[in-house]
């Protein structure tokens, strides 16, 4: 019986001993890197699916928000927890895509080399990034890694690989709108000219794919009916078409920027097998293009590029859909650097040029992720709750990083796509927003920066600053006191700035004492305070004794989206 040499045994417990350290790695930075824009809006998304108020709020209702995330939302009460759990659930889809990308490089799932190439994907710098982030880009890879490796690794009968082939596409196009530009070249690459384990009878091969997207589109249907979102899903995709032709474009050439930096040796491999594609092309014309050898991989990673070339706003959360085709094209140059290393010094010089222009790279632009913590963000969700009724409080963003609480318009969340509305007139303007559903907590950061001065003013005017990202119900009253418009019934606290004692050191609110918290209903009160004393009213919610104040904070800070 053949032994394990001591050599592969050491590689590979070093492999296994890697992969558990990026393991609880990736665990941490799930569970307490910040979180970032789009993330809260696909939460709260999943809130307005789990409590039935599609009608109420907007929402894209894409598939993805549609299973676990709303019943994480429906059985959650706290917002951070529901965040957590979430970032777990797509934590699960981020080593999803490790897995499968590894398996798409051919190495059998039961040998010792799959754990190196699992590690050489699981040290891909750009997918620690936004890899594990709650976004539908890694639900779409997910689903276009399962297509590639249906079509270039699976050993199927064709029938059954085209039906799978059509139901992946139908399930793409549910989580973005985007999808079709990757499954619409691939399935008809697999349909026209199949590689081929996949080749039978060309009418057989479509009806199979007809009937995989039928069978998903059912299921599709099935989930919309059950949630009631079918209206809410086609009301996305117009949103999706519309930010299509956004007008706001910027150049690729900053996102693409990072990937030498992040990932220097991938790169290098990856753009050589573009330029040896493009050679043997040019060599031999149409015989170049088959199914056998690295041109696949090099045309995956092509296509791939020009999606995001042609992207009206590539933010570098698109490098997921790109950077692990990237690696797949890389990999194509293995078996030829595998002939190499037979020359004698040539495993230590390929050993250092691992370390040092991928695993060191990996590790330099993975851990400033320690740097960008949710510490702040859940800080304010849990003052926000304990300031507020689930019932009858709501509180505003214009991104949803509350999602236990209730929002102030069906347009609840700002973006770049929604300001010119508002400034057209198609929306209210925000201060007319909070007019009519005052929420008792507004979270400022640099979305809220976008509004009016006129929106800017209205807030100051009636609401007061607990820190620079942390605004509640009230106002600041001049020397001895004032009218204040109270916006929303509830308790308040009447916090004078200079300590009084004697007779008459009690704030008065419409000629009564007022001794600690006071219950106002909406409308105009008169507040009367000691003379010469400034005080402020400042809503204190349903449940605390007295005020709390978050720390000190930067509201700019409170949502990063470029780190």
């Amino acid at each position: 019986m053949q032994t394990e040499s001591p050599l592969s045994a050491r590689w590979r417990n070093a492999a296994v001993f890697m992969l558990v350290l990026l393991a609880v790695f990736s665990m941490h930075l799930a569970i307490n890197r910040i979180f970032q824009v789009d993330e809260c809006q696909n939460v709260y998304m999943s809130r307005i699916v789990a409590l039935h108020e599609t009608g109420t709020y907007f929402t894209n209702g894409t598939l993805f928000i549609l299973g676990p995330m709303s019943w994480i939302a429906a059985h959650t009460s706290s917002s951070a927890m529901i965040y957590t759990w979430d970032r777990l659930l797509f934590l699960g889809v981020f080593w999803g895509n490790l897995v499968l990308i590894a398996l798409n490089t051919g190495v059998p799932l039961r040998s010792r080399a799959f754990l190196l190439v699992l590690l050489g994907a699981g040290t891909l710098a750009p997918l620690w990034d936004y890899g594990f982030e709650i976004r539908h880009d890694n639900v779409l890879l997910l689903l276009l890694l399962g297509m590639w490796w249906v079509v270039r690794r699976a050993r199927w009968r064709p029938e059954a690989a085209f039906a799978l082939l059509g139901a992946l596409s139908v399930l793409a196009q549910c989580v973005s709108f985007k999808a079709f530009l990757y499954w619409l070249p691939l399935s008809l690459a697999a349909l026209l000219v199949p590689p081929a384990s996949l080749r039978a009878p060309r009418g057989r091969r479509l009806l199979w794919w007809v009937l995989g997207a039928a069978g998903a589109g059912l299921l599709a249907s099935a989930a919309y009916g059950a949630t009631g979102t079918l209206g809410s899903f086609l009301n996305g995709f117009r949103t999706s078409v519309g930010h299509s032709e956004n007008p706001d474009r910027f150049a690729p050439w900053t996102t693409l920027g990072r990937l030498p930096a992040q990932m220097p040796l991938v790169t290098a491999m990856a753009a050589g097998l573009l330029v040896a594609a493009g050679l043997r092309i040019g060599k031999t014309r149409l015989a170049a293009l088959t199914w056998e050898g690295p041109l696949p991989e090099a045309a995956l990673l092509l296509g791939s590029l020009a999606i995001l070339l042609i992207n009206p706003v590539p933010y570098p959360y698109n490098l997921v859909l790109l950077v692990p085709f990237a690696f797949l094209a890389a990999f194509q140059w293995v078996p030829t650097l595998g002939r190499l290393l037979g020359t004698d010094g040539m495993p230590a010089l390929a050993g250092s040029v691992l370390v040092f222009t991928h695993l060191v790279p990996f590790a330099v632009q993975t851990a400033r992720h320690l740097d960008f913590t949710n510490d702040r963000q859940e800080q304010l969700m849990d003052l926000a709750e304990s300031l507020t009724d689930p019932a009858k409080d709501r509180v505003y963003d214009g991104a949803g990083l509350v999602a236990t609480r209730e929002s102030i318009h069906y347009q609840w969340f700002l973006h770049s796509l929604v300001m010119p509305k508002i400034a057209s007139g198609q929306l209210p303007p925000v201060r007319d927003m909070i007019a009519a559903n005052p929420p008792s907590v507004i979270l400022a950061s640099y979305r809220t920066d976008w509004l009016s001065p006129e929106d800017q003013t209205y807030i100051t005017q009636h609401y007061v600053p607990l820190a620079d990202d942390f605004y509640v119900l009230g106002a600041s009253l001049p020397e001895g006191g004032g009218s204040f418009e109270c916006l929303h019934p509830g308790r308040y606290q009447i916090a004078l700035q200079a300590q009084v004692t004697g007779p008459g050191a009690l704030p008065q609110v419409d000629g009564r004492p007022a001794d600690g918290p006071v219950e106002l209903a909406a409308g105009l009160h008169r507040i009367t305070v000691p003379v010469g004393v400034k005080a402020a009213v400042i809503w204190l919610g349903p449940h605390l004794a007295g005020l709390r104040l978050p720390s000190a904070a930067d509201h700019r800070a409170l949502f990063v989206n470029w780190y």
